[in-house]
């Protein structure tokens, strides 16, 4: 009998119908015989049965949540680099755009892009490219060391880094060590006129958002930065701030 109770408790608890309908089971059994006939033998077989059904229920529940875990970090890694991909780059930023804005922080946003990654590829073909920009994206992701930072593959060759909370000056810093650990890794670009190893290109906006503008134009700016940066040779830094 306290074992038909503990029963029916677990099946209340669980909220869980398949569980709820075999603890139904169990009590039907039960309620269909006098204290004087219930076979103990079927009873304790039921909620042996009952104990392996739950155990595989649960078992299932976690495999489905591990699945949902991988399934959601899928989609949002870009598959190479296995950095953030597009999608993830406008919800974070949009996030903490909207946090700075509450704050009043400023949030500063690098895009950089790989020079003359298109004679890259035609000289040393496409797994050659997919392996610079594998290497390219180790650099740039180490960059993101908090909470409030993400490093993203932005284009086919171009990558984003988010610095919320962090003032022009501390992109500026971020961006010259990011080029200073590609220049020590010396990868090979033998079509490239602007230096016999692969180089960066890139362009830093820093703003406080304000209600009338949006991430958007942070977007904008940093992207002038980085034609300017084309402009004026490649291999450089520049930011919205001295362009303007």
């Amino acid at each position: 009998m306290d074992d038909i109770v503990s029963l029916l408790g677990l099946s209340l608890k669980t909220k869980d119908p398949i569980l709820i309908r075999y603890g139904e089971m169990v009590l039907d059994q039960f309620a269909r015989k006098t204290d004087s006939d219930i076979n103990d033998r079927l009873l304790r077989q039921l909620i042996m049965e009952y104990a392996v059904v739950e155990r595989e229920l649960s078992d299932a529940m976690g495999k489905l949540t591990e699945a949902n875990l991988a399934l959601s970090l899928l989609s949002s890694q870009d598959g190479l680099t296995g950095l953030s991909n597009r999608r993830r780059f406008d919800e974070f930023l949009g996030a903490e755009w909207l946090r700075a804005r509450r704050e009043g922080w400023q949030i500063s946003l690098l895009i950089g892009d790989i020079d003359h990654f298109k004679l890259f590829n035609d000289h040393y073909g496409h797994q050659g490219g997919d392996d610079c920009l594998k290497q390219v994206a180790g650099v740039i992701g180490k960059a993101a060391q908090r909470p409030t930072d993400l490093a993203a593959r932005y284009g086919e060759e171009e990558f984003a880094l988010v610095l919320a909370q962090t003032p022009l000056e501390g992109a500026l810093v971020a961006a010259r060590e990011i080029a200073a650990k590609l220049a020590a890794m010396r990868l090979p670009h033998a079509e490239s006129p602007t230096a016999p190893c692969v180089t960066l290109s890139m362009g830093i906006a820093c703003m406080t958002p304000t209600a009338a503008i949006d991430s958007g134009e942070l977007i904008k700016q940093a992207d002038l930065a980085l034609y300017a940066a084309k402009r004026n040779g490649r291999n450089r830094v520049e930011t919205a701030a001295s362009i303007s």
